[in-house]
């Protein structure tokens, strides 16, 4: 089974054209829905608030996630965000935070696989580590840690490099524009190759409509995003893409085909307002071979 660690949060999105949504959301939302999807046993380590939507965990356990280790606490809300996308670029915004998910939470956990994927620093370090000792194969999107936010004040970057919490990383992911806060470099594969070099052995950064660029022992590759015509809502992608890439590679596939799988389930879920997958596994299949077959090495 793969554990997600990460908060479910309430997203309050504004795609432009007066088009506003008020739907559940956070990146361990979209990474399990995208994992489930193509059949990988999924469990995410979550807290929510008081006014967190019922119906939303209902529907999450409905397509088999197991939220046995989700707790609602009655003395906190729910971590929310307003999102306002402008063309390709996206202001986020603070409305409510929920408690940290701390290394007393993890009671008894065990597990093969875990990703974490915080949105707002909601995993502390020592939880990280404390996870690190506890499965074999960890993969981190360092997201909420690149994140600052006071108020209701938009969040801004701000760095975040830690040699140590790399060290015990299997697999690393961040976006392209999350990449300058952690590396620090202009070049891409430099602030990759630095990463790699304090122990991940994979590194992969996705990148929107330009793919992905991954960093393995195989080389360097550029993974192409499928050319989908019908996106309406891209809140998501890089999270169903770890999802993808993980329910392939946990199963013994290798990195290539699993970031294809990534690459097509994105293209999948920015066609759907919030986190739904309507693709069949058949054609995600599909258009990750699409992908598959345009990879290229650099």
């Amino acid at each position: 089974m793969l554990l997600v660690v990460g908060s479910l949060v309430i997203d309050e999105v504004f795609l432009g054209e007066g088009r506003r949504r008020i739907q559940a959301g956070g990146a361990a939302l979209y990474s399990s829905i995208a994992a489930k999807k193509m059949n990988l046993e999924v469990g995410v380590v979550s807290k929510v608030g008081y006014d967190y939507p019922r119906e939303n965990l209902e529907e999450m356990r409905t397509q088999g996630i197991d939220l046995s280790r989700v707790k609602i606490l009655q003395d906190s809300p729910t971590t929310r965000f307003v999102l306002r996308y402008r063309e390709e670029k996206r202001r986020l915004y603070l409305k409510g935070r929920c408690k940290p998910i701390e290394p007393q939470d993890l009671r008894r956990l065990r597990a093969e696989a875990v990703y974490i994927t915080p949105v707002l620093d909601e995993v502390p370090r020592e939880t990280v580590l404390e996870i690190s000792r506890r499965c074999e194969t960890l993969s981190l999107d360092p997201q909420g840690y690149v994140r600052e936010g006071k108020g209701e004040e938009a969040i801004e970057p701000r760095p975040w490099f830690d040699a140590e919490v790399l060290s015990r990383l299997k697999i690393f992911k961040s976006s392209m524009e999350e990449l300058h806060w952690i590396a620090g470099s202009g070049d891409p594969w430099t602030a990759m190759e630095r990463i790699r070099s304090c122990g991940p052995e994979i590194v992969m950064v996705t990148w929107g409509r330009k793919g992905a660029l991954m960093l393995a022992e195989e080389g360097r590759y550029h993974v192409p995003a499928f050319p989908t015509t019908k996106a309406i809502d891209p809140t998501g992608a890089g999270d169903a893409f770890m999802g993808g890439f993980l329910s392939q590679y946990l199963r013994g596939r290798d990195p290539l085909w699993s970031a294809s799988v990534g690459a097509a389930v994105a293209s999948c879920i920015v066609e759907t307002l919030g986190c739904r997958l309507q693709a069949s596994v058949r054609e995600i299949h599909e258009r990750a071979n699409w992908v598959w077959e345009r990879v290229k090495e650099m």
